[in-house]
C-alpha cells in the first residue's frame, strides 16, 4: 500500500530506479544465463545504459577466443532521423583474443552429428521480418592470437576492422517475400609479427597487453594487409523450406605489405614443425573425414547459400626483404559459385557450380623473379552425378631465377559423373573416390613452360567412368576415354642438346570401356637426354620400403594382375619417334612407323610396322648409323583353359639388325640405365611366380632376317636367314629355319639350307642306342638334335678370310664376353647330347677368274677351229663344183671367197665368246668338298666330365707324352663320347673328272677330348679392338697356344679313293696358298712348322680305321683331264692302325694299271694278307713326344737371348729329320692265294713313263715378286728323311711277265721266301754352279740283304702265233731254278785306304747264288731272242722318234781338245773335283788352248811318231818271221785283260757275284742229248779303278774278274728215247757231284760202277739193269773232269770327267813317252778266258752234240736279223753317194709319219678300250663285238706296220750316222795324220788240254789230243778292221786203238832258236 501512499513522482522514481536496477542487472544476468544455456558460452555483461540504450563490457568467452565488447547501443529512425533502419544496433568496439600457444590445443571439431539425422536449415521468418527494419554498425574491431614457434617466440597475428555496417532488405516476388543482408567494412587491417611470447600476467588481462594493439610497434613486422569488405546475403523466401539463396563478397582497395620475408618463412616452418611434433599421432582419416562430415553438414542442412560471389577489383602488394623490394598490382578477381539441395527419389542430390575468374596480374619482384597472369577463369559445375569443371588461362609466367613457368594459352574442360554425392559414415577419402562415376576432361590450346621447359597441346578431351576409383585398374568398373592433340613440350636447359622436346605427338588417344582398352598416338616424338633423366629421379619418389609383417602377409596372398579385369586391349601407335643420348652424346633414334595391339583374356595381338632404331654420335649429327630395321612385325598370344600361355612373334617382310662395337657399347650403356631406372623404382617385395601355368614362345619370320656387323678395323660381316621359326616352351626348344646365308665383306662364304634345331628330353632320340654302345655310365641323357638340308661353304678368291674371321670376328666374340663377362659360382653342369645331320655339305676354294676363263677360252677355241676346219672343207667342195661347171672363175674370187669365210668365222667366234657364260655359270671352285648324310654324335658322361677326370683321361689317350711335373692348367677342356657317319664324301679338283678324294659310308666312333693350354704372359698376345665415336681403343689378350685333339677312335670305311698325280701339283699348290687366305697362319715370330710337325703337336691317340675297299690312283699323264693312264693301288679289307710314330696296314694289296687300251685294269701285283708298317722316329733336339713344352711366343714378348739369334718357340719340338722304318711281310695263310706279279712289257714301258712323270721337277705357282709371294718355299716330306730302313718279307712270290696282251712269250718266276732288309740314306748335297739352288738330294744305300729261296724261272709261248685268238694255250719252258739266293751291299766308309795302298776286300754288292740250275735249249732261244730282240725295237723305236735322234755329234777323233776338266765360271780350282790334272811339260804347255797334254807330246816328238807308224805297217805286211825266243814267257802274262786288270789301282770292290754249286743244261737242235756244265764255286768281281787316260782324255775304268773252281762237263753218253722229255725231268747233278771233295776215294757203289769222279766217269741215278724195260735211264758222263776257269774283262766309260764316279781320290797324270811303246797297258777295252788244265773225254755222239750246241745255241743269229743286216747292207749301198744333208729329210718325214702311225695305233687301241668297256655293260651285243675285232685287226695291222717303218727309220739313222762319221774321220785323218789304235781285244786261253776220243759207250779210247798254250785273240781297231790271231805253243796226237802200229800221230819236234815257225793271222776290214 506504502506504493500508492507514494506521490507521483515518486512513484516515477521508484519505478525508474526498478527499471533501472532490471535494465542494469537484471536483464544482463538473464541475458547471460539465455546465452550460456542456449550456446554453451561464458559471457558477462558488465552494465546497461539506459539513457543511449547500450550494453556496457560485454565480454564472451570460449575454450579458444575472448571476445570484449566496449559498448553496443540502438538506435531507431523514430528517434533519429541519422538512423537509417527502424532499429540500428551500434557497437562500438570489439576486442578478440585467441588463445593458442602452449595453453591452448589443437583438437578436431567435435563429432557430434556423426550418426545423427541432419536437418535442413530454413530462413526464419523473423529475418525476413526484421532485415528491413534492423540495421547494425560496428565502429571497430580488434583481434589478436599467436602461435608459439620456440620457448620464447612466437607468431602474432593482430587484426583491426573499422567501420563495419550490416543493413537488410525485403525483396518481394509473386508470392513469396525473402530478406537481404548486406555487410560493409571501410577499412580491413591485419598485421603478421614476431615478438616475444606473452606472460601471465598479460594472458591474464590480454586485452589490455600491448601485443593486443596493431600499431603496438614492438616485434618484428612480417605481413601486413588492408582492404574494403562488402558481404551481400539474401535468404531464401518464406515458406520455400531453404535457407540461403544468395552471398556475395567484394573487396576493395587490397593492399599487402611482407616485410622480412626469409625471417618470416623460417618461423612459419618452425611452427609447422611444432605442430607437428606436438600433435598427437592421429590418424589422417580422422580429421578429414570429420572436417568433410563438417562440410557435408553444411551442405545438407542448407547452411551454404544457394549462390555464393566473391570479387577483389584492385589489389596492390609490396614485399620486402633485405635485398628485395617491389609492387605488384591485381585487376581483378572474381568468384561465383551455386549449391542447390534437391530430393530426388527420395535421396537429397547436391548440385553445385562455381566460376572463378583472375584478371590481370603482375608481380615483378626483380629482375630475376616475376609472376605475370593476363586471364585465368575456371567454372566448376557439380549436378546430380556430373561433375563439370572449365578452366582457360592466358599468358600465365611465373618466374626465379633460373626456374619460370609459364602457360601461353590454355583451356581444360572436365566432367565427371559420381555414383553417390558424399558418402555415409565413417567418411574416407576411397570413399569419395569409389563415389565418382565419369570424369570428363576437355582443354584446347595449351601453352605452358617451365624454367626452360615448354609445353603446348593443340586440344585434349579426357573422359572417365568408374564405379570405384580405389579398384580402377582391378575391377571390372571403370570407362575411360582420352584424347590430346598437337602436344608439344620443349627443354633448352640441356647441355647436350639446344632444344630438347622429351614429349611430342600430334594424336594422342585412349579408350576404356566395358572391360577394354583402346590407345592411338599419333605423329609421336620422344627424347631423352641425362639431365632430363635427373630430373625425373629427383622429381619421382623412390618406392616405399614394406614392412616385414606387410611382406609376410602379401606373401600368403595370391598377386593380382594390374590390368586382370580387362577383357580387351587395342592400341594404335603411328609414325613415332624417340630419342636417347647417353653420357657421351651417343644417341640412338627409334622410328616406329605402325604399332596396333589387341589383346584380351585369352589372346593378345600386336602389329609393329616400320620399326627403325638408328644410332649417331650427336643430336646433331646427320649420320645415322642403322641397327634395327624391322619392316612389319606381329605378336600374338593365347593363354588356354590349363593356364598354358603361347606367345608368338611374327616379322613378315625383311628385317634388319646392324652390330658393331660402338653400338655394342651404345646398347650397354642403354641397358645399363635401364637397369639402374629399374632398381630405382623397383619394389622391395618378393615376387612370386605361379608354378601351375606354363608357357611357349614361337619366332616366325616369313621372310629375310639380316644381321649385319661392322667389326673392329676393315671387315664387315652379314648374316641372311630366311624363312625361320623358334619354337620354345618348357624343356623344349626347336628352331626352324629355311635358309641362312654369311657373307663377309659383301662376299658370300657360308649357306645353309633347312636348318632344324631340336632339344629332345631324356630318354629320347638316337642317342639312348648310341650311348649304350659306348658303354658310358650315365644310360640317358638330354640332347639337342640339329638337322641340316646342305651346307655350303665358299671361300672367295684371293679374299682373306682368316683375316676377317680369325683376326676380327673372333676378336671382337672374345671382346663381347669381356664385356659381359661374370664370375660364375654355380656348380658344372654335365652338358646335353649333341645329334647334328647333315644331308649334304659342300665346301668350295675359289679359283682364280682368269684362270678359268683361260681354260674356257681355250676349250672354245679349240671346237670353234674344228668347226672352221669344216666349213673349209664345205667351201672347198663347193668351189670344186663351181670349177667343174665354170672353168674360168678367176682366182680372186676364190680368194675373196677365202676370205670372207675367215671374216665369218672370227665373227662367229666373238659371238660364241660372248655367249660363253649365257647357258652356263662359270666354274668358280679351286677345290671341292662334298659330303653327303652326315651325322655326328657328341655324348658327355661323368666319366669324363671334371677336371681332374679329364685330365687323367688326356695322360691315359697321350701316354707317349711325358706330363710336367707341375701339372697344366688348361683354358679349354672337354671330352665326348663321339660318333661321326658319312655316307658320301668326295673331293674335287677344279672341273677334273677324277676326284682328288672319293669314300662311302665312314663311320667314325670313340672318345675324342680338346684341351688347350692355359697361356703364360709370353703366350698372350693383345688384339686392338677400335670401338670408334668417344671410346678409346680396347684390347683383347688372345693366347697363342693351339687347341689340341686326343682321341681314341675307330673307323669303319666301306671304300676309299685317293688320287694324286704330278699333273695335280700346281693346283695344289694353288690351294696351298688359298689356304693362307682360309687358316691363319700362327702369330709366334718362329718359323712356320711343317704340317708332320703340327700333326705331331696337335693330334694325339689312337686312330684304327677298317676299310674294305681302300684304293690310290697315282697319274701318269700330265694332263688333268686324263682318266685313263693312272696306277690304282687298292687295299681289300684294310685295317690301318695310327699310333704315336706308327702307322700299320694290314690287308690284301693290289696293284692295277689303268690305260685306255687292252691293258686296262691289269693287275699287276697281288700281295693277299699283307701287313705294312710304318714306325716314324723324330729326331729332335729334345724328346720329340713331349709337346706340353711348346710354349709360343708373342712377336712383342721375345725374351732377351731371341735379340742375338732367330727365334725360335719349337726349337726343341721341330724335328730335324725322320727315320723310318717300313715293314712289308706277309702272313701264313691256308689260304691259296699268295702273292703275285703280272707284268707286261707295255706295262714296264708305262712305268718308265710314270717314273719320268714324278721324277720331273714342279714349276713354282704364284711365286715371286709379281705375286707378292717371296717366302722360301716349304720342304717338302720327302726332303726330310734322313734314314729309311726297308724290311720285307714274303712267304712265296709268283711274277709272270709278257712282251705283250697277246702272251707270244714270257718269263715266269716262282718264288719260295723272300726276304729283304735294306738301310737308305738321304743326303742334300749344296750345288756350287754361280746359280740359287736348293741342295741336291742325293740317295745312298747303307746296306741291303736279300734272300730268295726255291725260285724256278720259266720261259713262256704261245703255242699258236694267231692273232685272231683271244685266248692261245701257254708252253711253258724251263729256264732256271735257285735254290738260295742272297744278296747283299754296303756302303763305301771312304777311300783312305785305297789311298795307303791296301785294297778294300769287301764289296759293295754281294751275290750269293746256291745250286743254281739252268738251261739254255732252242726254245729257251727263241724266247729270249723274241724278249730281246721286243726290248731292242721299243728302245730304238723310242730313240728314233726322239728329237736327240739326228742331232749333230762328235767322235772320238773331232772330240774337242780343250781341258778334260769342268771348271767353274769364276775360275775357282777348288768347286771342280777333288784331283786336279797336270801336265808333264809344264806351265808353258799347259797354257796352250785347245790342246791335251797327249797331243802336246805328240807334236814335239813327230819323228818318232813317223818311224813307229812305219814299224807298224810292215808288220801287218809280212806274215813270217824267222825266229821266236821259246824263252819268252807264256802267252797268258802278256794277255790284255790279265794285265789290266792286275793293275794296283783299284778304288773299291762293287760287285762280287759267287755261285755255289751252280749248273747249266745245254741242248742243242739236231741232236737228242745235252750237256751240263756244273761249277762247284764261282766268283764274279766288279772293281772301279781310278780313271786313266784314253784319247787325251779322262775316262772311268771298271774290270770284271771271274773264277770259275770245280768247273765239270757232263754230257749223256748215247741218244734214248727219253732224250727229249721235258725240261722239268731232267736228270741234272747232284750235289755230291758237283761240290769239291778233298779225297777221291770211292764212297758208294755207284761211283764205283761209274768210275768215280775222274774223267770219262758215267753218273747214273741206277745201278745195273732196270726191271722195266721201256724205262731206260738216262747216264750222263763227265766229259771234263775238275777244272779252273778265269775270265777278265775291262771297260771303260763314256769320256769327260763329269762321268766319273764322285768321290775319286786322285787323277793320275798324264802319260809319258816312255809308256807309248807298251801295248798292253794302253787302256783298250778287253776280254780274256784262261783255262788251266782241261782233261776231256768224248766220243762222236757227244763230239756232234757239242758242235750242234755251239753252232745252233752259242753261235747262233736270227734269221730275221740276217735279213735285216741284208737291208741294212743294201740300203748302204744305196745312200751311199748321198749326203747328209740328202738323207736327213727322208728321216724326219719318216719320223712324223711313224709318229702318226703311232698315235693312231694308240686311238685305236683306246678305241677298242671303250668298245671294251660297253661290252661290261651290254656282253650279247654282237654288234659291238663286231667292232671290236675290226678294231683290233686294225691294230694287229698299225702294229706290223709300225715295227716296218720303225726297222726302216733304224737303218736309215744307221746309214746316216755312218756316212757322217766317216766323212768325220775321213777329215780327222786328213787334218792329223793319226795312227790306227786298237779299240777292244777278245782272248782266249788254254794252258793245257788233254782231249780224249771214245768209242760210242763212252769208255773205250781211240785218240788223245794234247794242246799247249793256247791262244786266240780277236782285235777290234780303230779303223773298223779286224784281227784274228790264234797261237799255239805245242800239239801232241796219240792212237789209242788197239793193234795199232803208230800210237803217236803227231808229236811236237825241238825246235831252233833261229828256225822259222809258221803262223797264221787272219784280218777283216769293214
Amino acid at each position: 500500500m506504502w506504493l500508492f501512499t507514494l506521490d507521483v513522482a515518486e512513484t516515477a522514481a521508484l519505478i525508474f530506479i526498478i527499471a533501472y536496477l532490471i535494465f542494469n542487472w537484471m536483464i544482463p544476468c538473464l541475458m547471460t544465463w539465455f546465452i550460456k544455456y542456449k550456446y554453451k558460452l561464458s559471457i558477462t555483461i558488465g552494465r546497461i545504459s539506459l539513457l543511449y540504450m547500450s550494453l556496457r563490457e560485454v565480454s564472451i568467452k570460449t575454450n579458444e577466443f575472448s571476445i570484449l565488447i566496449d559498448k553496443v547501443s540502438c538506435r531507431s529512425s523514430l528517434f533519429n532521423k541519422h538512423a537509417p533502419k527502424l532499429l540500428t544496433v551500434n557497437i562500438s568496439t570489439v576486442k578478440i583474443y585467441y588463445r593458442n600457444g602452449k595453453h591452448s590445443s589443437s583438437t578436431p571439431p567435435s563429432n557430434k552429428l556423426v550418426g545423427k539425422e541432419r536437418k535442413k536449415l530454413k530462413a526464419p521468418d523473423v529475418i525476413s521480418n526484421l532485415v528491413q527494419f534492423l540495421g547494425i554498425y560496428i565502429t571497430e574491431v580488434n583481434l589478436w592470437g599467436w602461435e608459439m614457434v620456440d620457448e620464447t617466440k612466437g607468431l602474432h597475428l593482430n587484426t583491426k576492422v573499422s567501420d563495419i555496417s550490416v543493413d537488410g532488405c525485403t525483396t518481394v516476388g509473386e508470392a513469396t517475400i525473402a530478406a537481404c543482408i548486406v555487410f560493409k567494412s571501410k577499412k580491413f587491417e591485419c598485421q603478421v609479427t614476431e615478438n616475444w611470447l606473452p606472460n601471465e600476467y598479460e594472458l591474464s588481462d590480454p586485452f589490455n597487453s600491448p601485443f593486443f594493439k596493431v600499431y603496438s610497434g614492438s616485434g618484428i613486422k612480417h605481413l601486413h594487409w588492408t582492404f574494403d569488405f562488402r558481404l551481400n546475403i539474401i535468404f531464401s523466401p518464406r515458406n520455400s523450406g531453404e535457407f540461403m539463396d544468395n552471398c556475395g563478397i567484394e573487396i576493395e582497395n587490397l593492399f599487402i605489405a611482407w616485410e622480412h620475408r626469409d625471417r618470416f618463412m623460417a618461423s612459419f616452418r618452425k611452427l609447422m614443425d611444432r605442430r607437428s611434433q606436438n600433435t598427437e599421432a592421429k590418424k589422417e582419416e580422422t580429421h578429414s573425414s570429420i572436417w568433410i562430415e563438417k562440410v557435408e553438414d553444411l551442405i545438407f542442412t542448407q547452411s551454404i547459400p544457394k549462390e555464393v560471389k566473391f570479387r577483389i577489383f584492385e589489389t596492390q602488394c609490396e614485399i620486402s626483404d633485405d635485398n628485395t623490394d617491389f609492387v605488384s598490382n591485381v585487376s581483378g578477381f572474381s568468384f561465383t559459385s551455386k549449391c542447390l539441395v534437391s530430393p530426388i527419389n527420395g535421396v537429397d542430390m547436391v548440385t553445385f557450380e562455381s566460376q572463378l575468374d583472375l584478371g590481370l596480374i603482375r608481380i615483378e619482384p626483380d629482375r630475376h623473379q616475376s609472376f605475370s597472369v593476363d586471364q585465368f577463369s575456371n567454372y566448376f559445375r557439380l549436378a546430380r552425378h556430373t561433375m563439370t569443371v572449365d578452366l582457360d588461362i592466358s599468358n600465365l609466367a611465373l618466374k626465379s631465377y633460373q626456374k619460370s613457368l609459364v602457360f601461353d594459352k590454355s583451356r581444360f574442360k572436365s566432367n565427371l559423373g559420381l555414383v553417390q554425392q558424399f558418402p555415409r559414415d565413417p567418411f574416407k577419402l576411397n570413399s569419395v573416390l569409389q563415389s565418382v562415376d565419369k570424369v570428363t576432361f576437355e582443354s584446347s590450346q595449351l601453352h605452358i613452360q617451365y624454367n626452360e621447359k615448354k609445353g603446348s597441346f593443340a586440344s585434349a578431351y579426357i573422359e572417365m567412368s568408374c564405379k570405384d576409383l580405389n579398384h580402377v585398374w582391378s575391377e571390372d568398373n571403370c570407362s575411360i576415354e582420352v584424347v590430346i592433340k598437337n602436344l608439344v613440350t620443349e627443354m633448352d636447359f640441356c647441355e647436350e642438346v639446344r632444344v630438347l622436346r622429351p614429349i611430342c605427338f600430334e594424336l594422342l588417344g585412349f579408350h576404356l570401356k566395358e572391360e577394354h582398352i583402346g590407345a592411338k598416338l599419333c605423329g609421336s616424338s620422344f627424347q631423352w637426354v641425362p639431365t632430363l633423366e635427373i630430373l625425373l629421379f629427383s622429381i619421382l619418389p623412390a618406392p616405399s620400403m614394406k614392412s616385414k609383417s606387410k611382406t609376410s602377409s602379401n606373401k600368403e596372398k595370391k598377386e593380382k594382375s594390374m590390368f586382370g579385369f580387362l577383357k580387351g586391349v587395342n592400341i594404335e601407335i603411328f609414325d613415332s619417334k624417340m630419342l636417347y643420348m647417353a653420357e657421351n652424346k651417343l644417341c640412338f633414334n627409334v622410328d616406329l612407323g605402325v604399332l596396333h595391339a589387341t589383346s584380351d583374356h585369352k589372346r593378345r595381338d600386336v602389329v609393329i610396322e616400320r620399326f627403325e632404331v638408328f644410332s649417331s654420335s650427336d643430336f646433331s649429327d646427320c649420320t645415322l648409323n642403322p641397327l634395327f630395321n624391322i619392316p612389319k612385325c606381329g605378336y600374338k598370344s593365347s593363354t588356354s583353359e590349363t593356364l598354358h600361355t603361347a606367345h608368338e612373334v611374327v616379322l613378315h617382310k625383311n628385317t634388319a639388325i646392324f652390330w658393331s662395337p660402338l653400338l655394342h657399347k651404345q646398347l650397354m650403356q642403354f641397358v645399363e640405365r635401364l637397369k639402374i631406372g629399374r632398381k630405382r623404382f623397383k619394389s622391395k617385395g618378393t615376387n612370386h611366380k605361379d608354378t601351375t601355368a606354363s608357357s611357349s614362345f614361337c619366332i616366325k619370320l616369313k621372310k629375310n632376317f639380316t644381321l649385319t656387323g661392322k667389326l673392329a678395323k676393315y671387315h664387315a660381316f652379314e648374316l641372311i636367314t630366311d624363312d625361320w621359326k623358334i619354337d620354345k616352351g618348357g624343356d623344349s626348344f626347336e628352331w626352324k629355319c629355311k635358309a641362312v646365308r654369311l657373307k663377309f665383306d659383301g662376299l658370300q662364304v657360308g649357306q645353309i639350307d633347312k636348318f632344324n634345331m631340336a632339344k629332345v628330353p631324356k630318354g629320347v632320340g638316337l642317342t639312348r642306342q648310341y650311348r649304350a654302345a659306348g658303354q658310358l655310365i650315365q644310360a640317358e641323357n638330354g640332347s639337342w638334335h640339329v638337322d641340316i638340308g646342305k651346307l655350303y661353304l665358299t671361300f672367295p678368291f684371293s679374299y682373306n678370310f682368316a683375316s676377317a674371321f680369325n683376326e676380327e670376328f673372333v676378336t671382337c666374340f672374345k671382346w663381347i664376353k669381356k664385356q659381359h663377362k661374370k664370375p660364375s659360382t654355380d656348380p658344372p653342369v654335365l652338358w646335353n647330347d649333341l645329334l647334328i645331320r647333315f644331308h649334304a655339305v659342300r665346301i668350295e676354294v675359289g679359283d682364280d677368274p682368269f684362270e678359268v676363263k683361260l681354260r674356257d677360252n681355250y676349250e672354245l677355241l679349240e671346237d670353234e677351229y674344228f668347226e672352221s676346219q669344216k666349213r673349209l672343207q664345205v667351201l672347198d667342195n663347193k668351189i670344186n663344183q663351181l670349177y667343174r661347171t665354170n672353168l674360168l672363175m678367176s682366182s680372186s674370187k676364190v680368194d675373196e671367197l677365202r676370205k670372207q669365210l675367215q671374216e665369218k668365222s672370227a665373227s662367229i667366234y666373238i659371238q660364241r665368246s660372248r655367249k660363253l657364260y649365257q647357258n652356263h655359270l662359270q666354274r668358280t671352285h679351286l677345290l671341292l668338298w662334298e659330303l653327303e648324310e652326315i651325322q655326328f654324335v657328341t655324348m658327355a658322361d661323368p666319366s669324363m666330365f671334371g677336371p681332374e677326370k679329364l685330365k687323367v683321361l688326356i695322360q691315359e689317350l697321350d701316354s707317349d707324352s711325358p706330363w710336367p711335373i707341375e701339372g697344366l692348367e688348361f683354358s679349354t677342356l672337354w671330352s665326348r663320347y663321339v660318333r661321326f657317319q658319312v655316307h658320301k664324301w668326295k673331293v674335287q679338283l677344279r672341273d677334273f673328272p677324277q676326284p682328288l678324294m672319293d669314300s662311302k659310308d665312314i663311320l667314325f666312333w670313340g672318345k675324342l677330348a680338346a684341351g688347350e693350354v692355359e697361356a703364360h704372359k709370353r703366350a698372350l698376345r693383345t688384339c686392338e679392338v677400335e670401338i670408334g665415336g668417344p671410346f678409346d681403343i680396347d684390347s683383347v689378350e688372345r693366347s697363342l697356344n693351339s687347341l689340341k685333339w686326343y682321341f681314341d677312335l675307330n673307323c669303319d670305311v666301306t671304300s676309299l679313293s685317293v688320287a694324286f698325280g704330278p699333273c695335280w701339283e700346281p693346283v695344289l699348290a694353288q690351294c696351298n696358298l688359298s689356304f693362307e687366305n682360309i687358316f691363319p697362319a700362327s702369330k709366334d715370330p718362329s718359323r712356320p712348322l711343317p704340317f708332320w710337325d703340327k700333326i705331331r703337336l696337335l693330334f694325339h691317340g689312337r686312330l684304327c680305321i677298317a676299310v674294305t675297299t681302300l684304293t690310290h690312283l697315282l697319274h701318269a699323264s700330265l694332263n688333268p683331264y686324263n682318266t685313263t693312264e693312272e696306277m690304282e693301288v687298292t687295299w681289300t679289307d684294310v685295317a690301318i692302325a695310327w699310333t704315336n710314330g706308327k702307322i700299320l696296314f694290314d690287308g690284301d694289296l693290289d696293284i692295277y694299271v689303268r690305260t685306255a687300251s687292252k691293258y686296262d685294269d691289269c693287275r699287276m701285283i697281288h700281295l693277299p694278307c699283307i701287313r705294312l708298317t710304318f714306325k716314324l722316329n723324330w729326331v729332335c733336339l729334345a724328346d720329340g713326344n713331349d709337346h706340353h713344352a711348346v710354349q709360343p711366343c708373342a712377336p712383342d714378348k721375345l725374351p732377351e737371348y731371341s735379340s742375338n739369334q732367330e727365334h725360335d718357340s719349337y726349337r726343341a719340338f721341330r724335328s730335324q729329320h725322320l727315320n723310318m722304318n717300313i715293314s712289308l711281310d706277309t702272313k701264313s695263310t691256308r689260304s691259296p692265294s699268295y702273292p703275285k706279279a703280272i707284268l707286261y712289257g707295255s706295262t714296264l714301258r708305262w712305268f718308265e713313263n710314270l717314273k719320268l712323270i714324278l721324277s720331273g721337277t714342279t714349276r713354282p705357282t704364284r711365286r715371286g715378286v709379281l705375286f707378292r709371294n717371296t717366302r722360301p718355299k716349304k720342304i717338302p716330306i720327302s726332303r726330310h728323311y734322313k734314314k729309311i730302313r726297308l724290311s720285307i718279307s714274303l712267304n712265296r712270290f709268283h711274277v709272270c711277265y709278257w712282251v705283250s696282251f697277246s702272251m707270244q712269250s714270257g718269263i715266269e718266276i716262282n718264288n719260295g721266301k723272300i726276304s729283304s732288309c735294306s738301310e737308305h740314306q738321304l743326303f742334300l748335297q749344296p750345288l756350287s754352279d754361280g746359280l740359287i739352288h736348293r741342295p741336291k738330294a742325293e740317295w745312298s744305300v747303307v746296306y741291303v740283304n736279300t734272300e730268295l729261296n726255291e725260285t724256278d724261272i720259266w720261259l713262256q709261248s704261245a703255242q699258236s702265233q694267231d692273232p685272231s685268238m683271244i685266248t692261245k694255250p701257254i708252253e711253258k719252258f724251263f729256264f732256271m731254278s735257285i735254290d738260295k739266293l742272297s744278296y747283299g751291299r754296303e756302303s763305301l766308309l771312304g777311300n783312305s785306304e785305297s789311298l795307303d795302298g791296301n785294297r778294300i776286300e769287301s764289296p759293295q754288292h754281294r751275290l750269293v747264288v746256291h745250286e743254281l740250275k739252268g738251261a739254255w735249249t732252242k726254245n729257251n732261244r727263241d724266247v729270249a731272242f723274241s724278249l730281246f730282240d721286243s726290248f731292242v725295237k721299243v728302245q730304238q723305236l723310242k730313240k728314233n722318234l726322239s728329237t736327240e735322234a739326228l742331232k749333230s755329234f762328235f767322235s772320238k777323233h773331232d772330240a774337242p781338245t780343250g781341258s778334260p776338266l769342268k771348271k767353274s765360271d769364276n775360275g775357282d780350282p777348288k768347286k771342280g773335283r777333288q784331283g786336279e790334272v797336270t801336265s808333264p811339260t809344264g806351265n808353258s804347255q799347259r797354257s796352250q788352248v785347245g790342246s791335251s797334254p797327249l797331243s802336246s807330246f805328240q807334236g814335239q816328238n813327230a819323228a818318232a811318231s813317223s818311224l813307229l807308224q812305219k814299224l807298224i805297217s810292215e808288220a801287218e805286211s809280212r806274215g813270217v818271221v824267222f825266229s821266236e825266243d821259246l824263252t819268252a814267257p807264256p802267252p797268258q802274262q802278256s794277255l790284255h785283260g790279265l794285265a789290266q786288270s792286275s793293275l794296283d789301282d783299284v778304288i773299291h770292290q762293287k760287285w762280287l757275284i759267287e755261285l755255289v754249286n751252280c749248273q747249266v743244261l745245254l741242248k742243242g737242235c739236231e741232236t737228242g742229248g745235252y750237256v751240263i756244265v756244273s761249277a762247284a764255286k764261282a766268283h764274279i768281281l766288279q772293281r772301279e779303278h781310278k780313271p786313266v787316260w784314253k784319247h787325251g782324255t779322262i775316262v772311268p775304268k771298271t774290270t770284271w774278274v771271274g773264277s770259275l773252281e770245280g768247273m765239270q762237263y757232263y754230257a749223256t753218253v748215247a741218244v734214248g728215247i727219253n732224250d727229249n722229255t721235258p725240261e722239268e725231268n731232267i736228270q741234272w747233278v747232284t750235289v755230291e757231284n758237283i761240290e769239291e771233295r778233298d779225297t777221291t776215294t770211292i764212297s758208294n757203289v755207284p761211283e764205283m760202277v761209274g768210275s768215280g769222279q775222274s774223267v770219262g766217269g758215267v753218273v747214273s741215278e741206277t745201278v745195273g739193269a732196270s726191271s722195266d724195260e721201256t724205262d731206260v735211264s738216262v747216264q750222263l758222263q763227265r766229259i771234263i773232269s775238275r777244272c779252273k776257269c778265269e775270265f777278265f774283262y775291262t771297260t771303260y766309260g763314256e769320256t769327260g770327267v763329269d762321268k766319273i764316279p764322285s768321290g775319286i781320290p786322285d787323277i793320275p797324270p798324264a802319260p809319258t813317252d816312255l809308256e807309248l811303246w807298251d801295248e798292253t797297258n794302253k787302256p783298250v777295252e778287253a776280254f780274256t778266258l784262261m783255262h788251266y788244265d782241261l782233261n776231256i773225254f768224248t766220243n762222236s755222239v757227244q763230239y756232234t752234240m757239242i758242235m750242234d750246241i755251239v753252232n745252233n745255241l752259242v753261235l747262233y743269229v736270227d734269221p730275221k736279223r740276217k735279213e735285216a743286216f741284208e737291208k741294212l747292207q743294201r740300203l748302204r749301198f744305196k745312200l751311199q753317194l748321198q749326203s747328209t744333208e740328202a738323207q736327213r729329210r727322208p728321216i724326219q718325214q719318216l719320223q712324223n709319219h711313224l709318229r702318226a702311225l703311232v698315235n693312231q695305233q694308240r686311238r685305236l687301241e683306246k678305241e677298242t678300250y671303250l668298245i671294251q668297256k660297253a661290252q661290261f655293260e651290254d656282253a650279247n651285243s654282237e654288234m659291238l663285238q663286231a667292232q671290236r675285232s675290226a678294231l683290233e685287226q686294225q691294230v694287229n695291222e698299225s702294229k706290223e706296220l709300225v715295227a716296218a717303218k720303225g726297222e726302216e727309220l733304224h737303218m736309215m739313222i744307221m746309214c746316216y750316222k755312218e756316212t757322217k762319221l766317216a766323212a768325220t774321220q775321213r777329215l780327222s785323218r786328213k787334218r792329223e795324220n793319226k795312227d790306227v789304235s786298237l779299240v777292244r781285244v777278245y782272248e782266249i786261253c788254254f794252258k793245257h788240254a788233254q782231249w780224249r776220243l771214245t768209242q760210242t759207250d763212252g769208255q773205250l779210247g781211240i785218240a788223245d789230243l794234247v794242246l799247249s798254250n793256247f791262244l786266240y785273240t780277236k782285235t777290234a781297231k780303230s779303223d773298223d778292221s779286224v784281227e784274228h790271231l790264234s797261237e799255239l805253243g805245242y800239239i801232241t796226237v796219240t792212237n789209242l786203238l788197239p793193234n795199232q802200229i803208230y800210237k803217236d800221230v803227231l808229236v811236237p819236234s825241238h825246235i831252233h832258236v833261229s828256225m822259222p815257225v809258221d803262223r797264221q793271222v787272219g784280218r777283216e776290214e769293214y
